[in-house]
């Protein structure tokens, strides 16, 4: 009968280690952690995606796959808007709303987050809701309207953030 046979031995700074595992297994419980922190390595990837998606959509007025392009301003709205000097874009009027989704530095956008959850949206601004969902006197003119390239984006985001919490397995 014929047997192979290996063995690994570890050694730090010349001398052997009880454990020759040791040094792995402290790495992988490392990278574990790390990847429980969601703060730090994928909300902050994906935040710019969020945004770069929905300036996408306020630059093209619409046309998510779930909603499609954005309704029209009404004859009356549109001319209301021109005689205030307001922006005679669909869905802006100042700015301040896509300015909170698409800035992380608007003083209207929300952005906070912890290693369970990201809140991303808007604060203080009371009509944000009916852009996205419409009213009984307006269409919706969602701004969150997301496909399957943003789905993409943050797949990649996501598999980029594992990889970064998992370095402490790549230094071995």
């Amino acid at each position: 009968m014929s047997v192979a046979f290996f063995q690994i031995s570890y050694r730090l700074n010349g001398r052997p280690v009880d454990d020759p595992f040791e040094k792995i297994k402290v790495a992988a419980e490392r990278a574990g952690a790390e990847l429980l922190r969601f703060e730090r390595h994928i909300w902050p990837r994906v935040i710019p995606i969020l945004e770069s998606h929905i300036a996408q959509q306020y630059d093209e007025e619409g046309g998510g796959p779930h909603r499609g392009a954005w309704a029209a301003l009404s004859a009356t709205y549109l001319a209301w808007k021109e005689r205030h000097g307001y922006s005679t874009r669909i869905g802006v009027r100042t700015g301040a709303l896509r300015a909170a989704l698409t800035q992380s530095a608007s003083p209207f956008a929300r952005r906070e987050y912890d290693s369970e959850r990201l809140d991303f949206g808007t604060q203080g601004i009371s009509y944000a809701s009916f852009i996205q969902e419409g009213t009984r006197y307006m269409p919706d003119r969602p701004p969150l309207d997301f496909g399957d390239d943003t789905e993409q984006d943050l797949r990649a985001a996501l598999v980029a953030g594992i990889r970064e919490a998992m370095e402490p397995l790549d230094n071995l």
